[in-house]
């Protein structure tokens, strides 16, 4: 048996999820493009956090704190591989047709913000990117083509390509609020220097961009209470809420969160779109090309995806540190993308090749509405 569990994440301090961007990387050893983690291409002196932390971490979190809890972890180091292996899984996320194995971990929901005032608690979803403006209609229709595809061109009224498209989320007491409301940069300048010998270097100087939540107004009044929220469900054994309170690290750059999760809790993010010619991506999605066949147009963002691959019986430092390989790089569509179709079928299609994907599924990706 199972239980489901909503989870909040509370910031101790500014927070900080990598994305494909690094300040330096080596040149890569490894011959294979599919091997290597990173190279030159994808190094700057300026790295921004990504505002949402990325699924993986998320079950990384959870895996690393059922381990260093259990009797099967000491001194910073696996003990006993089996029990390990029963408890979180063998290895970490993999891409693959079929869900993966993490012990008793069965499945994470997307992450989204959940606002604690005293007001209540309110749940977020994500809003269509261009929601906010209305699509203009011609008679007769403009008629394009696209990849020599005879087609009708929407038009966006009140649209400027130099502001680009707000990204919006609704509450479930009906608000809505662009990201921009909730978010708020931490940007650190400083320069690194040389381990060895003291000395500044070429790649020393350094521009980090880390966010915190907007919890204070101008006047400094508290305005909100925000939280990171997901929904998991685990086996019955394994009580999460006993580690209600406590602080964990989330990402690559260990950014400490309040831990809490409470069994049984009712989801109410709101779901009213209102289209059933429309889908809207409620968490970053893999899709392939002959996924989008049978999509009208659509309008969305994409994001790098990268995670560290680990495993029970050969990983001893779960940091890249360490040198453990990084998977490829792939690009998912960002939440709030939506897609529109001719019909509800050519939708429910499309949703159909969104739940396919059953490994980004099982662990919050490829959500929608």
């Amino acid at each position: 048996m199972s239980k489901k569990y909503l989870v909040t994440l509370k910031p101790v301090d500014k927070f900080f999820f990598g994305g494909d961007m690094t300040f330096k990387v080596e040149k890569p050893s490894k011959t294979k493009e599919e091997d290597r983690s990173s190279d030159e291409r994808f190094s700057s002196y300026i790295i921004e956090s990504n505002k949402f932390p990325q699924q993986t971490s998320l079950l990384g979190m959870l895996r690393f704190l059922l381990l260093s809890n259990s009797d099967y972890f000491a001194d910073g180091k696996i003990i006993n591989t089996d029990g390990a292996s029963a408890l979180i899984g063998s290895k970490s996320f993999e891409v693959s047709d079929e869900s993966g194995t993490f012990g008793c971990i069965d499945e994470l929901g997307a992450c989204f913000l959940l606002n604690r005032s005293t007001g209540g608690d309110v749940y977020y979803s994500f809003l269509p990117y261009a929601s906010e403006y209305r699509m203009a209609e011609h008679n007769p229709p403009i008629i394009g083509y696209v990849n020599g595809k005879k087609m009708t061109i929407p038009e966006l009224e009140v649209y400027t390509a130099k502001d680009g498209f707000s990204k919006r989320v609704i509450g479930s007491d009906k608000k809505v609020l662009p990201l921009s409301d909730i978010f708020v940069e931490d940007r650190r300048i400083g320069i690194a220097r040389n381990i060895e010998n003291g000395k500044t270097d070429n790649f020393g100087l350094f521009k980090q961009i880390s966010y915190r939540f907007k919890d204070f107004n101008e006047e400094n009044l508290r305005i909100a209470d925000w939280h990171f929220a997901f929904y998991v469900t685990v086996a019955d054994e394994c009580d999460l809420a006993k580690y209600s309170g406590w602080v964990v690290s989330v990402g690559g750059d260990n950014s400490n969160f309040v831990f809490s999760a409470v069994a049984d809790v009712e989801d109410i993010r709101p779901d009213e779109f209102q289209n059933d010619k429309m889908v809207v991506l409620q968490s970053p999605s893999y899709l392939s090309a002959d996924d989008m066949q049978g999509v009208k147009f659509f309008i969305s963002d994409t994001i790098p995806f990268r995670f560290m691959r680990t495993s029970v019986k050969d990983t001893v430092d779960y940091t890249l540190r360490a040198g453990y390989q990084r998977s490829c790089r792939y690009e998912l569509y960002a939440p709030g993308s939506v897609f529109y179709f001719d019909s509800s079928k050519d939708a429910s299609i499309f949703g159909k090749a969104l739940e396919k994907y059953k490994a980004f599924r099982q662990i919050g990706y490829n959500e929608y509405k």
